[in-house]
């Protein structure tokens, strides 16, 4: 009997400690609300930071594009917001970087007839970049001179081989009309930029 009364006491002793348990939880929770989320506060906040550090230093479709045009000669600057290009988005700075590079070792062929000389990547942030292209801007009436060298066409500035090199392009000279190739054997001048576009555009190399 005595045996029993020991279970019974040892059991209804548990049971206060259990009431005391939850009830203490209930009362936390009733007066300290914060306190349940105290603890997955830092993961979220974790998780926040790390998506901003993947969003920092890449270009996205709100990136503002600013390009800046420099005048080689005159030192002329002439700045344009632009729409981002598709294959920008996604970037880093190295990135970018690379894709400018890339742009500048086979410039479009207005980018030619405009006498790009260089392009660079003046400033980067995920909210803003900045690409300045310099440009040896020509007048329509100027004139170009072109030859060969190792059989690729060289335009020149001027009316003679002695001007400043415009151009080295990728033409092939074995890969022109003859006459074409005989022409700028001995040398031909284009007179205009209207007349050095329509060249280039017939024979883009």
């Amino acid at each position: 009997m005595r045996h029993l009364k020991r279970i019974g006491f040892f059991l209804y002793s548990c049971l206060l400690l259990a009431g005391g348990f939850f009830g203490h939880i209930r009362f936390e929770a009733a007066f300290y609300p914060g306190r349940e989320t105290a603890f997955s506060l830092p993961y979220a906040g974790e998780e926040a930071v790390s998506a901003v550090s993947a969003k920092d230093g890449r270009i996205s479709a709100d990136t503002q594009l600013i390009l800046r045009k420099r005048g080689l000669m005159d030192g002329e600057i002439e700045e344009s917001e632009e729409d981002m290009p598709a294959k920008y988005i996604g970037l880093d700075r190295e990135g970018l970087l690379l894709c400018v590079q890339d742009e500048m070792a086979s410039p479009l062929l207005a980018e030619r007839s405009e006498g790009l000389v260089s392009m660079q990547v003046v400033s980067f942030s995920a909210d803003r970049i900045v690409i300045e292209k310099t440009y040896r801007r020509k007048r329509e009436d100027d004139s170009f001179y072109l030859s060969l060298e190792d059989n690729r066409v060289v335009i020149r500035e001027g009316e003679g081989p002695w001007g400043s090199v415009y151009l080295r392009t990728d033409l092939d000279a074995r890969e022109l009309p003859a006459s074409l190739r005989s022409g700028l054997v001995k040398g031909m001048t284009l007179e205009g930029t209207e007349e050095l576009e329509n060249f280039l555009v017939s024979y883009p190399g």
